[in-house]
C-alpha cells in the first residue's frame, strides 16, 4: 500500500531514491534542507512515498511565514527547481495532493512547485517564464572552444586574457568569502538584498568534496567569482556575480568558460546553467555557448486569492525599495540584506 508521509530521520533513504531517479538533480539532495533550516531559519517538510517499505517519490517542501509576503509553501526556496520526482505520474500527483492538503492545514497563501515536468493536477495552476539551460561537455575543452562557442564569445574570453585577468580555482572558506565581496557589491547595483553568507558556506560545509569556486582576478583582487556544484554526471552552474566596473574586461565570459572548461577537462557530460527568464538578460548571455533551453514548469495552488503571486525584483511595486537600497552604505546591505532576503524565495 502506498502511503505518504514526512521524511523527518535521515535514514539514507532520501538520497539514495535522489542518486537513482533519472528525473532527480541537485537541489534534491537532502543537504538542502540542513543548509535552508541553519541559513534562513525556515522549517522544511520533506514528503516520501513508500509502497511495502520502497521508496517510490519524494517532494521536499518549506514554510516560509513573512511579514512582507505573506504565509507559502515552496520547493524549493532560494534556488532553481527541486519540485516532484517519482516513479510515475500517479505516485506524482499523490505527492502533489499531500502538499495541497499541507497548505490548506497550514493556512498559507499559495502553494508553489518549482518542477522539471509539469504535474497534471485539476488545482494547480501552471506557468511557464522560466527555462533552464544545459550544455554539453562531453566533448574535449579545444573542441568545445573551435565548434560550439560563437566567435563573439570567444573574442570576450580572449578579451578577458588580454586584460590580464586570470582564474583562481579553490573550495575553502577564503574562496566564499572572496566570492560573497563580489556578490554584495554586484547586488548593492542591482538594489537587492543579499543572502547570508553562511548560505555559500553551509554549501562548502556540506558538499566538500564536490563544490568549487571559480575566480576571476585582476591583479590580486577578486572582480568576479562563481560557485559550480558537481552532482552525478553534471556541473551545476549554483552562483554568478562580478563588479560592474570591470565589465569592459569580461570577467564573466571568462569564468563561464572556465567552468565549461573544467567540466570537461574532469569528465562531466553536462553544465547545468541554471534557470532563466525567457528573452531576458541572462537568458541571451546564457543562449550564446551553445546551450540547450528546457523548460521549468513552476505550478501553484492558491489557497487565497487569485492570482498567481509576483515576487520578483522585476515587478514594479518594488521599483521604489531598489532604488532606495542601490544608495545604501555596502556595509549597511550586507547587515540589512540577510534579514529582507531570507523571505524573498
Amino acid at each position: 500500500m502506498l502511503n505518504i508521509i514526512p521524511y523527518e530521520l535521515d535514514t539514507g533513504e532520501w538520497n539514495e531514491y535522489v542518486f537513482n531517479n533519472n528525473d532527480s538533480n541537485i537541489y534534491h539532495q537532502i543537504s538542502w534542507k540542513t543548509i535552508i533550516e541553519e541559513t534562513f531559519g525556515h522549517k522544511g517538510y520533506y514528503l516520501i512515498a513508500k509502497d511495502n517499505g520502497l521508496v517510490r517519490g519524494l517532494l521536499p517542501l518549506f514554510f516560509i511565514k513573512s511579514r512582507l509576503f505573506g504565509r507559502y509553501l515552496i520547493s524549493l526556496p532560494f534556488l532553481d527547481r527541486a519540485g516532484v520526482i517519482a516513479d510515475n505520474p500517479q505516485i506524482a500527483t499523490l505527492l502533489c495532493e499531500a502538499a495541497i492538503a499541507m497548505a490548506q492545514q497550514t493556512r498559507v497563501d499559495f502553494l508553489e512547485l518549482r518542477n522539471q515536468g509539469e504535474i497534471k493536477h485539476v488545482d494547480l495552476i501552471t506557468t511557464t517564464p522560466k527555462v533552464n539551460f544545459v550544455l554539453s561537455s562531453e566533448l574535449a575543452a579545444d573542441i568545445l572552444w573551435k565548434k560550439v562557442l560563437q566567435k563573439n564569445v570567444k573574442n570576450k574570453v580572449r578579451k578577458a586574457w588580454k586584460n590580464e585577468i586570470y582564474i583562481d580555482i579553490g573550495s575553502s572558506a577564503q574562496y566564499i568569502n572572496d566570492f560573497y565581496n563580489v556578490y554584495c557589491i554586484h547586488m548593492r547595483y542591482l538594489g537587492t538584498p543579499v543572502y547570508p553568507r553562511n548560505f555559500y558556506l553551509n554549501m562548502l560545509n556540506e558538499f566538500p568534496n564536490n563544490i568549487k569556486v571559480i575566480l576571476a582576478k585582476h591583479k590580486t583582487k577578486a572582480i568576479g567569482g562563481k560557485i559550480v556544484l558537481a552532482f552525478k554526471d553534471t556541473l551545476y552552474f549554483i552562483a554568478q556575480y562580478s563588479m560592474r566596473q570591470y565589465n569592459e574586461f569580461h570577467p564573466n565570459n571568462l569564468l563561464y568558460w572556465s567552468a565549461i572548461e573544467y567540466a570537461s577537462k574532469n569528465d562531466y557530460k553536462c553544465c547545468d546553467m541554471g534557470r532563466s527568464t525567457k528573452d531576458s538578460g541572462p537568458y541571451n548571455f546564457k543562449k550564446q555557448w551553445g546551450g540547450e533551453p528546457r523548460q521549468l514548469y513552476w505550478q501553484y495552488y492558491l489557497n487565497k486569492g487569485n492570482q498567481v503571486p509576483n515576487l520578483s525584483p522585476s515587478n514594479l511595486k518594488f521599483s521604489w525599495a531598489i532604488s532606495i537600497w542601490k544608495r545604501l552604505p555596502l556595509r549597511l546591505t550586507q547587515i540589512i540584506g540577510p534579514l529582507i532576503s531570507r523571505h524573498i524565495p
